[in-house]
């Protein structure tokens, strides 16, 4: 299960708790095909989980035909530099919202706060997801959520989904997302495929 969004579809949310969710085909279905075809330079948002013994992998990666605009490729650099960051940040002992907090202040450094995880407030009230990731296991959505305001503590062991992502109102989404094992040392990522843009 998963999206695959193309150019402005990426920004239409859902009603889900989720950053994206795309037009579908009308109001009555609000996820799923739609009818826009995909145009060269806009971004395609492919977030598609994997499944190997029963467990599931989530993972999210950035495509599109023809080389997208400098616009987007800063996008996608300040949002791989935050995944990178948390890689190096996050530990067991942390709490999930910490692990938020965290993320939110690399996107606010990066000069990406208004747009991190869902449109700016007045643009779209409420649309913001309140996360940066999730457990991910047997079930795709599993405890605990990296989410504002959440205290669970992690530990070693847990496996967790990680995904900063920006959404841009009318023009699209741009992220990256990769399933991790937490160790003592920090983030072991357990999904492997290129993180680069694959242009076509």
């Amino acid at each position: 299960m998963g999206q695959l969004l193309a150019g402005p579809s990426g920004a239409v949310p859902s009603f889900m708790n989720s950053p994206t969710g795309g037009s579908g085909p009308g109001p009555w279905s609000p996820v799923g095909a739609g009818a826009h075809k995909i145009q060269r330079g806009e971004p395609v948002f492919l977030d598609y989980t994997g499944e190997w013994g029963g467990y599931i992998a989530d993972q999210t990666r950035m495509l599109s035909i023809g080389r997208l605009s400098a616009f987007w490729l800063e996008a996608y650099v300040a949002m791989r530099e935050v995944q990178a960051r948390l890689e190096r940040s996050v530990t067991p002992g942390i709490t999930s919202g910490d692990v938020f907090e965290m993320a939110l202040h690399y996107a606010t450094e990066l000069g990406y706060a208004s747009h991190f995880m869902g449109p700016p407030e007045e643009v779209s009230p409420g649309q913001k997801a309140p996360f940066v990731g999730h457990g991910v296991g047997l079930e795709l959505d599993e405890w605990p959520p990296l989410q504002r305001g959440t205290d669970a503590r992690l530990e070693s062991g847990m496996v967790l989904a990680v995904e900063p992502k920006l959404i841009i109102e009318g023009k699209g989404a741009i992220g990256v997302e990769d399933t991790y094992l937490l160790t003592p040392g920090g983030l072991e990522p357990l999904t492997f495929s290129a993180r680069e843009i694959v242009e076509v």
